[in-house]
């Protein structure tokens, strides 16, 4: 049977590229979205957003499913796949996955971002029995349990806010003197909710540094980069909330990164590559919101469009 060649395949199923998908859709293109786990990326963690135009606040998975409805709505086809390589350069772009090959006039790279680890002994042991990256997947497992966040950012306190709600009592480990990277609205809502649930501790200017476990977390060692006093806090589990990496070990030998691993590509998505787009936490940019994902999905979508009417025109 021959094979499908889509006018776009979309890699990654979060806002970018499900925006990237309904303006390619509109256009007319073919379009595959390939996602490895979940329709919706990272967003689909995020227990309330407050920044997304015509929503005061919204939950993170109520807003993907608007999305991918609307994507659905015009058509589009998606799989769930593993991509296990890419070849970027020839004409017909072809993407290799566990579960089948896949190729395209065009790509739009949309694979965001992964977790980002602290790096102690014990993290990776430990994940899935008490180390967390994921207060929304995991939190309702420790139920009137202590835990622990680690972070000083947006995601550190709606996670915290999120597990007050579930779990005894909630400590925030922050290495700076405050909470600087969070939004003042994210951070205000937190003092809020700490105020009312009066279970939330905020640990400033300290670090994690030990796991203490036997067969599951029992409670993590933090220091105070102050006075270099060390203090063991007995928990059931540690949420980490302390940024995200870029996913482009696949295309780093064709695509050009930042020294960060991020793409860089110019204002209107293009990669180095022709016919390779970009969209979302992946590019090389200064600001890294739903928002924005969303514009370099508008942009790389009809960008593809383009690229693939003047390329492939009969």
């Amino acid at each position: 049977m021959e094979q499908i060649c889509y006018d776009v395949i979309i890699v990654g199923g979060g806002p970018a590229g499900l925006t990237a998908a309904i303006y390619a859709l509109r256009s007319g293109l073919k379009t595959l979205l390939i996602e490895k786990y979940m329709i919706g990326g990272q967003v689909v963690q995020t227990h309330k957003i407050y920044n997304f135009p015509s929503y005061d606040s919204i939950i993170g998975a109520d807003l993907m499913i608007k999305m991918h409805n609307q994507a659905q709505n015009l058509g589009l086809e998606s799989v769930y796949d593993q991509i296990l390589s890419m070849s970027l350069t020839s004409k017909i772009k072809v993407v290799n996955g566990q579960n089948g090959t896949y190729q395209a006039r065009s790509i739009i790279l949309c694979m965001g971002a992964k977790e980002r680890k602290l790096g102690i002994e014990g993290e990776e042991r430990w994940t899935g029995r008490g180390v967390s990256y994921c207060a929304v997947c995991d939190g309702a497992l420790y139920k009137g349990k202590d835990v622990v966040v680690v972070g000083g950012g947006d995601s550190a306190c709606e996670d915290a806010i999120y597990l007050s709600k579930i779990c005894h009592h909630v400590t925030i480990v922050c290495k700076d003197k405050t909470m600087k990277k969070a939004q003042k609205i994210v951070f205000e809502d937190l003092l809020k909710t700490a105020k009312t649930n009066q279970n939330i501790t905020i640990l400033y200017s300290s670090n994690v540094t030990t796991l203490q476990a036997e067969d599951s977390l029992e409670g993590v060692e933090v220091i105070n980069q102050t006075n270099q006093e060390t203090q063991k806090i007995p928990c059931s589990a540690i949420f980490i909330a302390i940024g995200r990496i870029p996913d482009t070990a696949l295309i780093q030998k064709e695509i050009t990164l930042s020294p960060a691993g991020y793409i860089v590509a110019d204002e209107n998505m293009h990669t180095n590559v022709a016919g390779v787009f970009v969209a979302g936490d992946i590019r090389e940019k200064k600001l890294r919101q739903i928002i924005t994902a969303c514009a370099d999905g508008a942009i790389a979508g009809n960008e593809a469009n383009l690229y693939v009417k003047s390329t492939f025109a009969s």
